[in-house]
């Protein structure tokens, strides 16, 4: 069952951070009516073209799964619709197995109709990010491993043999503050800069 028509945000409380979206939502659907309150998703996946009932329903990852886990992580719960047409709201508190089962679940358990999440704070709509060339796979995985920040990505050249194998960048990002922005930012730290048409 495709769920693009359940795209509405139902509720997003610009205080705690707490928002009731249908499955159809997409994350950068998401992401543009909470940056304006100071909140982005928690865990975005490499596309904000992923809705919410299949980020569920994969357990999608982001570059700070690390530090902040998967996207289910953050789902307080799910309004799930199951084979017989019944539905149930599944939390960690209530119907425990109904929300495990279904948390990465790949759609097994029913059709998730709804969920309410937890969103992260941000100061800005900025993030600063620093890229390190690493020269195999052992100094890879040092790298990361060495770094405190939030988000982390290696992209990495498998294909090479040899001592080389596993060079390439590995990439860090954390979110800038409102004390570290220029000056034009910080008049409107939730602005991004209007992107230029390719020709």
């Amino acid at each position: 069952m495709l769920t693009a028509r359940l795209d509405r945000i139902l509720s997003l409380d610009a205080d705690s951070g707490r928002a009731h979206v249908e499955a159809g939502v997409s994350i950068g659907a998401l992401n543009r009516a909470a940056l304006p309150l100071g909140w982005i998703v928690a865990a975005v996946p490499g596309t904000g073209h992923v809705s919410v009932g299949g980020a569920i329903a994969s357990d999608v990852h982001g570059k700070n799964h690390r530090s902040d886990g998967g996207f289910c992580c953050h789902v307080d719960s799910i309004e799930l619709i199951t084979a017989g047409g019944g539905t149930v709201v599944a939390s960690l508190e209530h119907d425990r197995d109904a929300f495990l089962a279904t948390a990465g679940g790949m759609g097994l358990t029913g059709i998730v109709a709804s969920a309410s999440l937890r969103l992260q704070a941000v100061e800005s709509a900025f993030v600063r990010i620093s890229n390190v060339r690493v020269d195999d796979l052992d100094n890879a995985l040092a790298t990361m491993s060495e770094r405190a920040s939030r988000h982390a990505v290696a992209w990495l050249d498998l294909v090479t043999g040899g001592r080389r194998v596993g060079r390439g960048i590995v990439s860090f990002a954390d979110h800038v503050g409102v004390a570290d922005l220029a000056l034009p930012e910080r008049r409107d730290p939730f602005r991004l800069p209007v992107r230029r048409a390719v020709p």
